[in-house]
């Protein structure tokens, strides 16, 4: 064999190669554009194609039938024959070329026309070589690729006027309205757009073609004309509340194209922003002009981002398009619960710890050089329990944890919880870190409460899934502390008497079912956090400004906690589920001065731990009327929210009573069984009811405030 037989023959089996080698999705779709739609089915942003085009997909089925007979009678009368190059249509384009003396017409079938568009980075700039690779293309796609496809392909991507890409975004560009919905004037319309590409000589084009497709009637041209007239600028559209979110999901290696499924309910993103708006106008004044807030829900093994608003105002002048739900920044006492969590992982603190939040002095790393931190209050609490170091967000206590502990330590902690943006050592940090000197972002701090409501296991959060379904996560799989660890942790962080002492009786982290939350404020009042939790969701919240500047007394607990207040009444308002406690954990009550087991006299409070730990001694300990002193704030024992009571057939009514069991630490309060008249009750409580099967809610109220809300079912 000669080397140009053997060469005729090796280009020749690499040709073949290339034509019957498939198109693959990426290409045949190169020009669709990315589309999100929300947890309601509702379209949430639809960005422009690789191209800047606006961009719409159907499947072709959904297209109107008018519109495709059109499409093919202007473009390519014989479509479904044709191998994707047609020799009749060259031919007699050639023809009428040569009598008219010049090109006025071509021949490029709609294979050919699809190929020149996802083909184009591929095709040589010479008129000639260009024609060909063309058709080459064109070849290898209807080998490649059904008709169906390929015409379903076009319609979507074929470059239009208005730079719309297809026919169906044309549509909404120039008709404002679905392709569906088009009128046959319209139709048509469309279809003659293909080829002019502008609106000269349209007219013309227009009644050639409404007569070759053998629609009978007379066009109403005028109201064409009308409808033409009317096209305006095309715009961006967002469903308000969504541009952070979907700005964001864009940033996180998603697909090009393709319709994503997001785990976002467009209704709730837009109450949170309405819930934004209105609370930001009580801290405005103050420094304030942007929140942020996310809500996460627990789907199984999963958590789904159900909200995201980065910003009061997406379109504020003040920065409003910066999506503070990502933006890294002062951490403030976000942070504390994980510190003294760590501490119990490692076996260094126990149910009976206590610290001595009091002057003192701690290294900086530097030789001879100290710092004397301070409390948010300026003053000095004395010794104290952890719990009540952690509720009352008491600054000096947290750093002695982070030295005990080891700095190093905590920071490999943090960056095993995804803080990924912790790249300097302990010692730049130093104890600090204990205090959020660090940083963190709201989607961040989110999921590490997240993992606290989820037996301490950090869990891939979903934002989506995409065109094929295939789950699209953020973060994997983590354990962070023991079940343990955190349910004792969510005892602390839901304790309202505590908090009470803390933030005063009326605050904004009071709620009538159980909640576990924690406040941060940065230094200097720049940020302020509130990051908490329920057995279903997570909300976290942040408050401050764009410019990262001091705002005027603005704490978490009252900037950021007003915002928490509505939009965790808001996603809660049917899931007034408690916290349960495993087995192997009960409560055992503590002094607060001491941290030993509670007698007559002490000021105390209650304390989960494990049942293997050993037990505090008693306290010795004489304490005076004030230090005894306790806020009254009644707690329900029984039933716990969400509980369901089965009734056995084979029981008498008097083995299955309901227990209503309140604990009370003293002072007047009421409670009630549905609608029935209050009961007056002074101390603890235990009251039990014969009841039937039906749904029930119990209401315990100090005065006309409302205490506790428990909603439980009989069957």
């Amino acid at each position: 064999m000669t080397p140009r037989r053997r060469f005729i023959l090796a280009g020749s089996a690499v040709l073949t190669a290339l034509v019957f080698w498939p198109v693959s999705n990426d290409r045949l779709h190169r020009f669709y554009p990315l589309r999100f739609v929300s947890k309601e089915n509702i379209l949430l942003r639809e960005f422009r194609n690789a191209n800047g085009a606006y961009s719409s997909t159907l499947t072709l089925e959904k297209y109107p039938p008018l519109v495709v007979r059109a499409v093919m009678v202007a473009e390519d009368a014989r479509f479904a024959f044709h191998s994707g190059i047609d020799p009749v249509a060259i031919l007699r384009a050639a023809a009428g070329n040569l009598r008219r003396g010049g090109i006025h017409s071509g021949a490029s079938t709609i294979t050919q026309q699809l190929a020149r568009t996802i083909y184009a980075d591929s095709l040589p700039q010479n008129r000639y070589l260009r024609k060909l690779a063309e058709a080459l293309f064109a070849l290898k796609i209807t080998a490649t690729v059904s008709k169906a496809h390929t015409l379903e392909a076009y319609l979507n991507q074929v470059p239009m006027p208005m730079n719309s890409a297809g026919l169906a975004a044309a549509a909404e560009r120039i008709f404002a309205k679905h392709i569906s919905l088009v009128s046959d004037e319209e139709a048509v319309a469309l279809a003659v757009l293909i080829r002019s590409g502008s609106f000269r000589g349209f007219e013309a084009r227009f009644f050639s073609l409404w007569h070759k497709l053998g629609l009978t009637r007379e066009p109403d041209f005028a109201a064409l004309k009308s409808a033409l007239a009317k096209i305006s600028a095309p715009r961006d559209t967002y469903v308000s509340g969504s541009e952070h979110f979907t700005a964001w999901l864009r940033e996180n290696n998603l697909p090009a194209y393709g319709e994503i499924h997001s785990e976002i309910s467009a209704n709730l993103n837009r109450a949170v922003s309405e819930i934004i708006r209105s609370e930001m106008r009580a801290v405005y004044e103050a420094g304030a002009d942007h929140a942020a807030v996310v809500v996460f829900e627990k789907t199984g093994d999963s958590d789904a981002l159900r909200a995201m608003v980065g910003s009061a105002d997406f379109f504020s002048a003040t920065g409003g398009e910066i999506n503070h739900a990502v933006r890294v920044r002062s951490a403030g006492s976000t942070l504390k619960p994980f510190v003294y969590g760590l501490g119990f992982e490692k076996k260094i603190f126990h149910a009976g710890t206590v610290f001595f939040d009091g002057e003192t002095a701690l290294p900086t790393g530097r030789e001879h050089e100290t710092y004397r931190p301070q409390n948010n209050d300026m003053r000095f609490w004395g010794q104290m329990t952890l719990r009540e170091a952690l509720v009352s967000s008491r600054n000096i206590p947290a750093l002695a944890a982070a030295n005990q502990i080891g700095v190093g330590e905590l920071l490999i902690f943090l960056r095993r919880a995804g803080l990924y943006h912790l790249t300097e050592t302990a010692d730049h940090y130093g104890p600090g870190l204990a205090l959020g000197s660090g940083g963190v972002t709201l989607v961040q701090l989110a999921r590490l409460y997240s993992a606290l409501a989820a037996q301490g296991t950090m869990q891939p959060l979903q934002i989506g899934s995409d065109t094929e379904g295939h789950p699209l996560y953020i973060g994997t799989r983590q354990k962070l502390f023991s079940p343990e660890t955190a349910a004792r942790l969510t005892h602390m962080l839901s304790d309202r008497a505590l908090r009470r002492r803390a933030f005063g009786r009326r605050n904004f982290l009071d709620f009538p079912f159980a909640v576990a939350a924690k406040t941060g404020t940065s230094k200097d009042y720049r940020d302020g956090w509130v990051a908490g939790y329920t057995p279903r969701f997570t909300v976290a919240v942040w408050v401050g400004n764009s410019r990262g500047t001091p705002m005027r007394q603005v704490s978490g607990a009252w900037g950021a906690g007003r915002i928490f207040q509505q939009v965790m009444r808001l996603v809660a308002a049917d899931d007034h589920r408690g916290f349960k406690n495993a087995p192997e954990m009960h409560e055992i009550f503590v002094c607060r001065k001491t941290g030993l087991s509670a007698r007559a006299g002490c000021p105390a409070h209650a304390e989960l731990a494990p049942r293997a730990e050993r037990f505090p001694a008693p306290c010795g300990q004489k304490h005076t009327n004030e230090e005894s002193r306790e806020a009254p704030v009644p707690v329900l024992v029984s039933p716990a929210p969400g509980e369901r009571y089965v009734l056995h057939p084979g029981e008498s009514a008097a083995r299955q009573e309901i227990p209503i069991i309140i604990r009370a630490g003293g002072g007047k309060y009421s409670y009630a069984l549905g609608d029935e008249t209050p009961k007056t009750a002074e101390g603890d409580v235990r009251d039990f009811r014969r009841l039937t099967a039906g749904d029930y809610v119990l209401r315990i109220r100090a005065g006309d405030e409302l205490i506790e809300e428990a909603f439980f079912s009989v069957r």
